[in-house]
């Protein structure tokens, strides 16, 4: 049976380890978040040049302000955007 200090230090051991895992993940998810996001904002500044920022790229209506407010580089409204995620 273990000590209690060596179960201590096990415990230890495996939250640094833990900590590590998410660590590396948290920038992983960053960095994959950015190779989508950069894109996407160049899209939407082309939009804005072009006078088509705020209209739906797969309905071509447009997308409501309260969307736009909460995402600026959207290119799909709601309804288009849940339909694309689910597909």
């Amino acid at each position: 049976m273990l000590d209690l200090q060596n179960q201590q230090q096990i415990l230890l051991s495996k939250l640094a380890y833990y900590r590590k895992v998410i660590n590396q993940r948290s920038e992983e998810y960053r960095q994959l978040k950015s190779k989508i996001a950069i894109p996407r904002i160049q899209r939407a500044l082309t939009k804005i040049s072009d006078g088509t920022y705020g209209i739906c790229e797969a309905c071509d209506e447009r997308i409501p302000d309260t969307r736009l407010r909460a995402v600026p580089a959207a290119l799909l409204c709601i309804d288009c955007q849940v339909k694309f995620e689910t597909e």
